[in-house]
């Protein structure tokens, strides 16, 4: 009886650990975060807690720059919600076991969807500027990037036609990639995820509007399995990916922890 109790005692303390260690999520970036509200919760089921910190119409340049109220006028979309374009305003007392980064994307849309070099290497450098940042605030957390998927219809909202192709965006995707590789952390391609490719564009049933993704998007988005795996969402994933020995966990097995057990 007392062997069962202080088995308890202990297989109590052990999830406490894989708890706290593994049950937080920070959403940050642009309206492709915000709106994304708490699905990822939702859709991860190893995540219990998360923050929100996406301002739609922010761009990677901003969120580089740190801009907060501060810096920046009332008006500016960093000051729009309670939050503010700067990590240095994002809690980091609890841990955040993964971190999900949607920026990049007004930064191109206001450069006309140009795919010239040098824009795409500007918008690149403030990516990984804002990783390297959170990475330093951070350094436990994984961090996943993604891209954005194939518009539902044309941008007609954009003078640009350039911005209306098919695929206006995978230059976009190939800058946040290459952002994602140069500061070694995951980048998961989400293009094709809504149905759309280079020479179609995404269904509509996923869409709010051509860009933004609606609450069957978002499910659909975080129920792609390489998305899944990469924000370790998969019931008895470790924080580094491997499988939880605990989980399923046998009386022989935890003999080998627990010498009394024998």
């Amino acid at each position: 009886m007392v062997h069962m109790v202080l088995l308890m005692r202990f297989l109590v303390l052990v999830a406490s650990s894989v708890k706290s260690s593994a049950d937080k999520a920070l959403v940050l970036g642009d309206s492709w975060a915000e709106y994304s509200l708490e699905t990822l919760q939702e859709k991860c089921d190893t995540i219990t807690s998360m923050v929100n910190r996406g301002i739609a119409g922010t761009t990677a340049a901003e969120w580089a720059a740190k801009d907060n109220c501060a810096t920046k006028p009332p008006d500016s979309l960093c000051c729009r919600s309670t939050g503010s374009c700067s990590l240095d305003d994002v809690s980091f007392n609890d841990t955040f076991r993964t971190a999900w980064v949607s920026i990049g994307g007004n930064d191109f849309f206001l450069t006309g969807c140009s795919a010239a070099p040098a824009t795409l290497s500007a918008i690149q450098a403030n990516i990984q500027k804002v990783v390297a940042d959170l990475q330093a605030l951070s350094p436990q957390t994984t961090i996943v990037l993604t891209g954005y998927s194939v518009p539902s219809s044309p941008l007609t909202w954009h003078p640009s036609p350039s911005c209306s192709e098919f695929s206006a965006l995978l230059p976009l995707n190939a800058a946040v990639k290459a952002a994602a590789e140069a500061q070694s952390v995951d980048y998961v391609d989400v293009s094709q995820v809504m149905g759309g490719n280079a020479t179609q564009y995404s269904d509509a049933q996923f869409y709010a509007d051509s860009i933004h993704l609606n609450e069957a998007g978002y499910r659909q988005l975080w129920d792609h399995p390489p998305l899944q795996a990469a924000m370790q969402c998969l019931l008895g994933q470790s924080v580094s990916g491997a499988p939880r020995k605990l989980k399923g966990a046998s009386l022989a097995s935890l003999a080998v922890i627990l010498p009394w057990m024998r």
